[in-house]
């Protein structure tokens, strides 16, 4: 015996479908921002580390400049076979 659908089953048919397509979209998008953090976090660790080797090696950069400038303006020892800062 061949049963038809009444309007309403038709009706609400594509409805329920939706709705679960929505939901399943929902909990992959939850399951996705959480993957995303965790990478975020992941990585902005990694750039701290970064960023503050960085920072060694900018200081490290700048006692060499103040040495080599220190070196530079003083005079010579009375040993130094330079002629730096004496008048040629």
């Amino acid at each position: 015996m061949k049963t038809k659908l009444t309007l309403q089953k038709r009706l609400v048919l594509p409805i329920v479908l939706l709705g679960l397509v929505t939901l399943l979209s929902n909990v992959l998008a939850v399951f996705s921002i959480n993957n995303v953090h965790a990478n975020a976090g992941t990585i902005v660790d990694q750039y701290m580390v970064s960023e503050a080797r960085l920072e060694e090696i900018r200081r490290s950069m700048m006692d060499i400049h103040r040495l080599a400038l220190s070196r530079h303006h003083d005079p010579p020892g009375p040993g130094d076979q330079s002629r730096r800062g004496r008048p040629g």
